[in-house]
């Protein structure tokens, strides 16, 4: 692989794609630690009525304004106030796996954000 195939062109940014191998010694110094109990925090969007629940299922670090999961507009976390308690929850924080870290490559924001201990969304497996 060439050294321009390694480059990453994020609008006027280019910068290296990180290697497999330092994405697995950063990852290898990361925490992976449950969350606190009832670590939950509510999404308002900006732009539609939605407000999506989250818990925290690791220690990490979540956004304080995400994407709306319904829309795509900013949502602004509650700072962690239960606003919607008769909710389900919709969605859960946790750390990602080393194989996804290591996908994460191509998106580096993202990828920085884990390997900072960033924690990323998926839906919450406990609504089963």
């Amino acid at each position: 692989m060439s050294k321009q195939d390694r480059v990453e062109i994020g609008g006027n940014n280019r910068r290296p794609m990180e290697s497999q191998r330092s994405i697995q010694r950063k990852y290898a110094k990361l925490k992976l630690e449950p969350a606190e109990p009832n670590q939950i925090n509510c999404y308002a969007c900006t732009s539609c009525p939605e407000i999506t629940k989250t818990i925290d299922i690791h220690k990490g670090t979540s956004p304080f304004v995400t994407s709306c999961f319904v829309c795509g507009a900013p949502a602004r976390s509650s700072f962690y106030n239960d606003t919607v308690p008769d909710q389900a929850i919709d969605m859960e924080w946790h750390m990602p796996t080393l194989n996804e870290t290591v996908k994460l490559r191509k998106h580096p924001d993202m990828l920085d954000h884990v390997l900072r201990g960033g924690l990323v969304a998926r839906l919450y497996s406990g609504n089963k």
